[in-house]
């Protein structure tokens, strides 16, 4: 089994307005925003994957604001942070499908709309577990906020499990060709291994902010 991270860096301009002096959030740790299935998923390797990966995390430089619910992939990355002291918080939309648990502090929002800009001006970056339509859709919001000219970076970290993002990256590739995308404007990938997710992070982070007005 080969698991590792795929860095998808955007290029980014001048810095945008923030509420990280928001209460809810510490402000000495790093912002991972986590985007996700809410679902299982029929390999039980992803979900391994998953747990093992969010050990690897260090609580105590980074906290985790994901888009709220108590089910799927994302949750068991959120449960398994959450059980050795990291901080949560759900930015969750008040229609919620699965309930988030009462122990983690949760803003509301009306809709996917304002609390996906939310959590994007909230956060350093983005880590993207596996996930289908609705996980895609959160990392092109992502990818087009980057992408306007008064937004700062918000690199996207996709973690890629047994390939599973290879058929994304295929179609990105292919985009370019077609000369609808500047792939490589637009993306920078690396390879990590899990064990320094938290390095891995951070310096991915802290490049983002060198990277030149494109």
């Amino acid at each position: 089994m080969f698991t590792h991270l795929v860095l998808s860096l955007i290029v980014a301009v001048a810095p945008v307005e923030t509420t990280k002096n928001d209460p809810a959030l510490s402000p000495s740790k790093l912002t991972v925003a986590l985007i996700g299935s809410d679902k299982n998923g029929n390999d039980k390797e992803i979900t391994l994957e998953v747990k093992k990966l969010a050990k690897e995390m260090d609580t105590s430089k980074v906290r985790l604001i994901y888009d709220g619910g108590g089910a799927g992939i994302r949750y068991f990355f959120v449960q398994e942070f959450k059980s050795r002291g990291g901080e949560v918080v759900a930015y969750r939309n008040e229609k919620e499908k699965f309930k988030t648990p009462d122990a983690i502090p949760s803003k509301i929002f009306q809709n996917d709309s304002e609390r996906m800009q939310q959590m994007y001006n909230d956060s350093d970056l983005f880590l993207v577990l596996p996930g289908g339509i609705e996980t895609i859709a959160e990392m092109s919001f992502v990818i087009d906020q980057n992408a306007t000219k008064d937004k700062a970076l918000r690199p996207l970290v996709v973690f890629d499990i047994n390939g599973y993002f290879d058929r994304f990256f295929q179609f990105i590739e292919f985009v370019e060709k077609q000369g609808f995308m500047d792939h490589k404007r637009l993306f920078k990938r690396s390879v990590k291994q899990e064990k320094e997710i938290t390095k891995v992070l951070s310096q991915i982070y802290f490049e983002s902010k060198k990277v030149k007005k494109g």
